[in-house]
């Protein structure tokens, strides 16, 4: 099979890698499978739940296109126009961050408005802006998600009630994207660049419950399913679950059996574990304070267990 040759444009761009050290203590901590798994289960439960939502994010970049716009909101839009979430701010992150263009972002905001995830305002100091702004309704999902990802720091770091603080503070998640946007935009962070294979699964539909559904059976060790049956869970075609892992399959990520079905996916669970360590050392190390408990702090603690 020929393997598919990985896009220029997600090469490592030449600037200091801020999470390196973080996301390899995090990988190398003796909880992180547990906590991987608490980590895709999330994924899991938070796809096969509203379809339009689904819609929404159903590819990668799409989802992206959601994260910029609530960093934007909380984080005050430091390196912009102080508006926030703008379309021109929108468009410019789109394009330099995320590979895709105005088409892509005005559907995305058309499908967020349409879902009532989105309120569109005029800017506060150029009315000729269009402001796109989170309800209570994308908040109320937004919270639900990060209540079970930071559950992955109860396993990594017991004591510190993570989830429940989501909760139990009114305005966690408003300090907590604040704190994670302003390093966001200022460092560049960009965690897909340093795992292509896995970005440019990532960029097709259904790529993300696709990755996730077949690292979570190789990490438990379960049969892999059938397209038939992943696209039942996630409301998609089965060819497109098909188009996914053929992709998959011809970046070398996993072998497809005679009947059709992934197989031996381990490079793909090796590489999206990677990716997860990355996606956390944000987390922590921006947004929970918590990069000196794995890096420093604690890393002998850590390391010996």
């Amino acid at each position: 099979m020929t393997k598919l040759s990985v896009s220029p444009s997600l090469a490592p761009r030449h600037r200091p890698d801020v999470l390196a050290d973080t996301a390899a203590a995090i990988r190398a901590h003796p909880e992180f499978r547990r906590a991987a798994m608490h980590y895709l289960e999330n994924v899991l439960r938070w796809r096969e739940g509203p379809r339009l939502l689904n819609k929404v994010v159903g590819s990668y970049v799409r989802s992206q296109v959601i994260g910029n716009l609530l960093f934007l909101h909380f984080s005050g839009d430091v390196t912009g126009d102080g508006e926030g979430p703008s379309f021109v701010r929108l468009l410019a992150l789109s394009e330099a961050r995320n590979h895709c263009g105005s088409r892509v972002l005005k559907t995305v905001l058309a499908l967020t408005k349409l879902a009532g995830f989105v309120a569109v305002e005029r800017g506060r100091n150029d009315a000729r802006l269009r402001v796109y702004r989170p309800t209570e309704k994308l908040l109320e999902h937004v919270r639900a998600w990060y209540t079970q990802t930071l559950g992955c720091f109860d396993i990594l770091a017991p004591g510190g009630h993570y989830a429940e603080r989501v909760a139990r503070e009114a305005d966690f998640i408003a300090r907590f994207l604040s704190s994670i946007g302003t390093p966001f935009f200022e460092h560049d962070i960009a965690i897909g660049e340093y795992y292509p294979k896995i970005y440019e699964l990532l960029q097709l539909d259904c790529g993300f419950p696709v990755i996730a559904t077949l690292v979570h059976a190789t990490l438990r060790g379960d049969e892999m399913p059938s397209a038939p049956e992943i696209s039942k869970k996630f409301g998609s075609s089965a060819s497109q679950i098909r188009n996914v892992q053929k992709t998959a399959a011809a970046l070398g990520l996993i072998s497809i059996s005679d009947n059709g079905r992934a197989d031996d996916c381990a490079r793909l669970a090796a590489m999206y574990q990677d990716f997860i360590a990355r996606e956390l050392a944000l987390y922590a190390q921006y947004g929970l304070d918590l990069g000196g408990y794995f890096t420093r702090d604690n890393a002998h603690e850590i390391l010996s267990r």
